[in-house]
């Protein structure tokens, strides 16, 4: 479950602002229901907190991947829910959330305002990988310490739960192929192969055709 959750994570390395491909990620964050905090989200606020949520999003994983755009609001969900843990020097595994204060000294526990957040992908020794949105502007990794500065805390999605009874997603890269390598579609047209595409996403339930669109609407 942790596995699959990372590897998932992988396929939006390289969306950035640059090539607009940080639009799909607040998309997919935008259809939550109900939408946290009852706010829409723009293409140009802060979004590493809602890719986090927008992966939780995309796998039907909300119930466990607390979905939020603030880091600080995402962090008293898990404390809420049993399911953060406070330690700096606290060895994450893989899918867990890594939180940071960039404020941080460097000295004990560190406990102020979140500002940043992103998924644990990878252990090793004394160190671990974290990918995260909106990492100067990208969905990209970096490389903590255990222990290290600027480590706020982690949140631990209950994946051993999440995993009862749980369906793997389509991979939407086969239903591209199955769609006949369309690589776009306007939404807003209602011609035959817009109406093919509707009627294959519905009948495979789980999938919305608006995943393999450009964002449509503009929000600045």
């Amino acid at each position: 479950m942790r596995k699959t959750t990372v590897e998932w994570f992988y396929r939006w390395v390289g969306f950035s602002v640059a090539n607009g491909k940080h639009k799909w990620i607040i998309d997919i964050y935008n259809r939550i229901t109900p939408l946290p905090a009852n706010h829409m989200m723009l293409y140009t606020e802060p979004w590493c907190a809602a890719t986090v949520s927008a992966l939780g999003e995309r796998l039907n994983l909300t119930e466990y991947i607390y979905p939020e755009c603030s880091c600080n609001r995402m962090i008293a969900l898990y404390q809420k829910n049993g399911r953060w843990e406070e330690r700096d020097d606290y060895t994450p595994q893989i899918g867990d959330l890594c939180f940071y204060d960039w404020q941080d000294s460097g000295f004990g526990e560190c406990t102020g305002e979140a500002d940043h957040v992103g998924m644990v992908c990878d252990v090793s020794g004394n160190t671990f990988k974290v990918l995260e949105g909106n990492y100067s502007n990208e969905v990209k990794s970096r490389t903590m310490q255990i222990d290290g500065k600027y480590i706020r805390g982690f949140g631990l999605p209950n994946y051993a739960k999440a995993a009862i009874g749980y369906k793997v997603p389509v991979d939407k890269t086969n239903i591209r192929t199955m769609a006949g390598q369309v690589p776009y579609l306007n939404i807003d047209n209602n011609n035959e192969a817009v109406k093919m595409a509707k009627i294959l996403f519905n009948s495979l339930g789980s999938v919305s055709y608006t995943d393999l669109t450009l964002p449509t609407t503009s929000r600045v």
